[in-house]
């Protein structure tokens, strides 16, 4: 093999390997779990994201995206769903326990090397949850009752459906 050709094999190699990237950004919006850590991994105009809220909930949220540019800046697309559960209390006698899962689909704007993201988009969220059973409940059809409920939005309470926007914002670094 000549010089030449291995110098651009070299170079092609070396090519491939600066594709890869990835990034740490704190945030709020559902990419971060509505306010936490996303972690992103990407290559080439692709990229995957996963992202932990704060640890009071069990809670995680995943995505893809997709850039305009190869290093992963300027405008982008990007989808991204969060699941988060929360338990009731202990007693025999309430079953609060409530699933939310929330998808969003946005458009951003991200700055590299000082990783500053931007985005909104619309959203949907599934809400399943069970009725408190207690003790002096005279209405015992209700009891452990699995209620599911569709929004355009995230979710701001039970069954309550909040702002059709998911608003993304984050500040992080990228290596």
């Amino acid at each position: 093999m000549g010089a030449s050709r291995r110098s651009r094999l070299g170079r092609r190699r070396q090519r491939r390997a600066a594709d890869f990237r990835g990034g740490l950004s704190a945030g709020i919006g559902l990419g971060h779990d509505f306010i936490g850590l996303q972690l992103e991994l990407g290559a080439g105009h692709w990229a995957a994201f996963a992202s932990a809220g704060p640890l009071k909930f069990s809670s995680l949220a995943l995505g893809g995206r997709w850039s305009a540019r190869p290093d992963g800046s300027g405008f982008g697309l990007a989808l991204q769903a969060a699941v988060f559960q929360t338990t009731g209390g202990s007693s025999p006698y309430t079953d609060s326990r409530e699933t939310v899962t929330s998808v969003a689909a946005t458009a951003h704007w991200r700055w590299s090397f000082v990783l500053f993201d931007l985005g909104a988009g619309p959203a949907v969220s599934f809400d399943s949850y069970r009725f408190p059973t207690y003790a002096d409940d005279s209405n015992l059809a209700d009891d452990h009752k699995l209620i599911r409920v569709t929004c355009v939005g995230l979710l701001v309470d039970v069954a309550t459906c909040g702002f059709p926007l998911d608003i993304e914002l984050g500040l992080g670094a990228a290596f």
